[in-house]
């Protein structure tokens, strides 16, 4: 869930010049890792069923380059915590929207997104303990609707 106020600047001066708008941005990221492991039939060790939901608090910024055809090149970066101090997040995602047809409404969209993940609760020794430590990155494709 994100909200961002941006302002609008022009990069050029005439009627076809790109137009720069960024801003900082507010929002939550939910967060929900479930952890299944069944050893195989003779070896040793116990299975593990583990599942844990949680919330970071976003701030971050998002700028977008849109060109006079109305496509988009964006650019967002978070970062993000949990109230208590038990974990953090952040993400940076770079993205090319296209217009399809002449409304401006629908785009198709393609990009990269990077994620990374550190939640740590618990003592070592303890069996509650939950820790997971993630970087995740790759493509992203899809469509979206403007309003």
């Amino acid at each position: 869930f994100l909200g961002a106020w941006q302002t609008r600047l022009p990069l050029g001066c005439g009627p076809c010049a790109p137009e720069l708008a960024v801003g900082p941005l507010l929002g939550a990221r939910i967060f929900s890792l479930d952890l299944h492991v069944d050893p195989a039939a003779g070896d040793p060790g116990d299975a593990v069923d583990r599942s844990k939901t949680w919330v970071d608090v976003l701030g971050g910024v998002k700028a977008d380059v849109t060109f006079a055809n109305g496509a988009c090149f964006s650019v967002l970066a978070d970062f993000g915590a949990g109230l208590e101090g038990t974990h953090s997040s952040w993400s940076v995602t770079a993205e090319l929207a296209w217009p399809l047809g002449r409304g401006g409404h629908w785009f198709v969209l393609a990009g990269w997104t990077i994620l990374d993940l550190d939640y740590d609760l618990g003592n070592d020794g303890d069996d509650d303990r939950y820790k997971a430590d993630l970087h995740l990155s790759g493509p992203h494709i899809g469509f979206t609707y403007l309003f």
